[in-house]
């Protein structure tokens, strides 16, 4: 009977493959995660100027030395503590942050402001008012805007500069070729002096052979009159 029943299951199963297949129902089955999804690479400048961002707020330190951001920087398990992940809905870290950045999934400055506040929004959410996880999780708010509105208006100063010398650049290359002289028209008006100078000299030796050629003349007239 149990031979029977094996072979009936088996059947069954050899059945239900091959309606699947006549139908292409059959799918694959992957193990593990489902593969992360990839975005579009953002450009350099903005990813340099987050990761600026949040090492600032990572490497924070208060009077005394002490770095703010280690408890924020990798949650405890769900095994450790699971009483936090039952009552936070959207647990996030440092750690976490700085690998999404890494993968291009925020798309602005904006995107990174909204998880940073969002892991200190949990902190003052699961941990008592006024105690040091609280306390330090509003500073660090403090130093995420701060470190956000120096580091942004840093970069729009460099670009501006660099548009400003851009449009410089041709005007200065204008100006050099305004104040250089023209040399042709130099060498004209120093040619024309040295023609102008050259007559004049001409003119005064050809006025002292006229005045000699004319003595001459009335010297011959006077003797002939003299001889007759």
């Amino acid at each position: 009977m149990e031979e029977v029943r094996l072979k009936k299951r088996k059947r069954r199963r050899h059945v239900v493959k091959e309606m699947r297949k006549e139908d292409g129902e059959i799918v694959k089955k992957r193990r593990g995660r489902p593969p992360a999804e990839k975005f579009p690479p953002n450009p350099p400048k903005l990813t340099k100027q987050m990761n600026a961002i949040v090492e600032t707020v990572i490497n924070y330190k208060d009077g005394s030395g002490r770095k703010l951001s280690e408890v924020f920087v990798r949650l405890p398990s769900r095994k450790e503590l699971p009483e936090y992940y039952e009552l936070i809905r959207k647990p996030v870290d440092f750690r976490k942050i700085k690998e999404r950045v890494r993968n291009h999934k925020y798309r602005s400055v904006e995107d990174l402001e909204e998880d940073v506040m969002l892991l200190c929004h949990n902190a003052q959410t699961f941990n008592l008012e006024g105690s040091q996880v609280y306390e330090d999780s509003i500073v660090l708010q403090s130093v995420f805007r701060s470190a956000r509105q120096k580091i942004t208006s840093e970069v729009e100063n460099k670009d501006e500069s660099a548009a400003d010398d851009d449009e410089e650049e041709p005007d200065s290359k204008a100006m050099k070729v305004n104040i250089k002289p023209d040399e042709s028209d130099h060498d004209k008006d120093k040619k024309h002096q040295n023609r102008a100078s050259a007559k004049l000299v001409v003119s005064d030796d050809e006025s002292e052979d006229q005045d000699d050629n004319i003595g001459w003349v009335c010297h011959i007239i006077s003797a002939a009159m003299i001889l007759h």
